[in-house]
């Protein structure tokens, strides 16, 4: 690191507001850069995941009340992902964004190497968006991840091919380098860029040189892998000063390549006057925690208190005998959201009619406004026109007629009140009653019976009190009591085996999402975490 720049280095340990020293308090380092003249253009504000970078642009909606001479949407240009950055350095590469390998792109892929090795050559191609975006490309495909893990962790490919043999014991790495070999000839004849791309490319090109950037800012930045740090430490060295603000005891990206120990090693002036009291974990909750860290072997030591309430840490519990009536909750697991437990859990809810949301969108806003809506209709209460198009979209031809025609009627009669005898009479509705048979392009099965659960206390303009998540998922967030199930697939269990440390710190993030409460349920499986057990089970 150069002379003239100055490194900042905030270690935050849950709650103690790392974001807010950062950039959101009224002291924070980016208001200090501010008051003291540097334009925002001049700042770059990088973070790893989508939706931190959301959350940083509506606090910045805050602080421009204090700089009314800056516009959000015009001067704080650099305030984005990792891979945002990178495109934008690589824009002449990406000009419309149509020879970036995502969606079609891949499909064209698929098509290209099975020509060569055969239609049968990889049977399932799954796609998931939001992986891409915020971590390691993989498009749900292995050799894809193999592949941009290795690029991302800066090993050979074999290397990580040999890390993910023990979990997928038929992956062949013959298989895997003809997969390398046409994606690389693929992106070079289509002349094509994806995510690990734009991180790769970023030092290759001089824009950068062009930017007169003066701060850098990183956030969350425990969650980046070696080439992003790569990336980061590029944009440091062209600044004056860099703020990196991280907790390595939160690292819980390990499968799409991140790596505490570049923080652990940062060299700097450590802040931690501002960063060592936790807002949210309460004093029981925080002792479990403290033995979940005494597992953990390689980590940066921290200053860290607890809140003055004693809270709660209950161990042996029973997920269906907990009162769920009031309070805001988090129930964690380990894997992924349709596991057995995860079943029964969302089954006991149905039965006791709570609303709960488990993540994927269950209950979009405009169905819930319908339903209401509808519930309105058929109690004899007349409802403005605008509130009645919502209807429309979850009734077939034979429910409404003609559709189109008696829509635009509507509209034009927004602002009147319509009763349900008025629709049927003028506006094509051929039905009334329940929702379960006039709502019938609701093919969710799920959704219905989700709907039928809850349809008593729907609410859609407050958040569900009740939560189902991932640990993963649920990072970044807290809930006043939160429930935890320690059971681990099987693979996780044996990964732990290899890499405690990692391991460790999941259960460490998940125990301290707690503002007042944890349950912690027992164990279903042998495969189970146990804390303050270093070796995991």
């Amino acid at each position: 690191m150069a002379e003239e720049i100055t490194r900042t280095i905030i270690p935050g340990p849950p709650g103690t507001g790392k974001t807010y020293r950062l950039i959101e308090g009224p002291n924070s380092y980016l208001r200090q850069e501010l008051r003291k003249g540097t334009h925002p253009s001049k700042i770059a504000y990088l973070t790893f995941g989508k939706d931190p970078t959301e959350e940083v642009q509506r606090k910045l909606a805050d602080i421009v009340k204090e700089f009314p001479k800056y516009k959000l949407d015009k001067d704080f240009t650099f305030f984005s992902t990792m891979h945002a950055m990178g495109k934008r350095n690589n824009e002449k590469f990406l000009p419309d964004g149509s020879n970036l390998l995502t969606g079609k792109a891949w499909n064209g892929f698929k098509d290209y190497i099975c020509k060569s090795q055969g239609n049968n050559y990889f049977s399932k191609f799954p796609y998931d968006e939001k992986e891409n975006e915020d971590g390691v490309m993989t498009f749900g495909n292995q050799y894809l991840k193999a592949v941009n893990l290795s690029r991302c962790r800066k090993i050979p490919l074999r290397e990580q091919h040999k890390e993910m043999l023990i979990d997928h014991p038929n992956f062949k790495y013959s298989k895997l380098e003809v997969f390398n070999n046409h994606l690389i000839q693929y992106k070079n004849d289509k002349k094509m860029l994806d995510f690990t791309d734009m991180i790769d490319l970023f030092e290759k090109d001089e824009i950068i040189n062009n930017l007169n950037l003066e701060v850098v800012f990183l956030d969350e930045a425990q969650d980046l892998n070696p080439l992003q740090w790569d990336m980061f430490f590029y944009i440091e060295k062209h600044c004056r000063r860099s703020y990196i603000a991280g907790d390595d005891d939160q690292t819980i990206f390990k499968f799409q390549g991140a790596n505490p120990t570049p923080f652990i090693n940062l060299q700097g002036i450590i802040d931690d006057k501002e960063t060592t009291v936790s807002r949210r974990v309460p004093k029981k909750v925080f002792d479990k925690a403290k033995k979940i860290l005494e597992c953990i072997k390689e980590r940066m030591p921290k200053k860290w208190e607890p809140k003055e309430e004693e809270g709660e840490f209950i161990l042996n519990q029973l997920f269906h005998n907990l009162d769920y009536s009031k309070g805001q909750w988090f129930l964690l697991f380990r894997w992924k959201k349709d596991n057995l437990m995860v079943k029964k859990v969302k089954e006991h809810f149905y039965r006791k009619h709570i609303y709960f949301d488990k993540g994927n969108n269950l209950l979009p806003l405009k169905l819930a406004r319908a339903l209401i809506t509808w519930k309105k209709l058929n109690n004899k209460e007349a409802i403005r026109g605008e509130e009645i198009t919502d209807i429309w979209e979850y009734m077939s031809g034979k429910k409404i007629k003609p559709k189109g025609k008696n829509l635009e009627k509507l509209k034009k009669a927004r602002n009147e009140q319509l009763t349900l005898e008025e629709l049927m009479a003028e506006y094509g509705i051929l039905c009334q009653g329940k929702w379960q048979e006039c709502f019938d392009l609701i093919k969710n099965s799920g959704q219905i019976s989700y709907i039928e659960s809850v349809e008593k206390d729907l609410n859609p303009k407050e958040k569900a009190r009740v939560r189902i998540r991932t640990i993963h998922g649920a990072k970044g967030d807290e809930a006043e009591n939160v429930v935890i199930s320690p059971d681990m697939p099987r693979p996780a269990w044996k990964s732990a085996k290899r890499d405690p440390d990692t391991e460790h710190r999941m259960w460490f993030v998940a125990v301290t999402r707690a503002k007042q409460k944890v349950y912690w349920l027992n164990p279903e499986t042998k495969y189970s975490y146990r804390i303050g057990n270093r070796r995991i089970a």
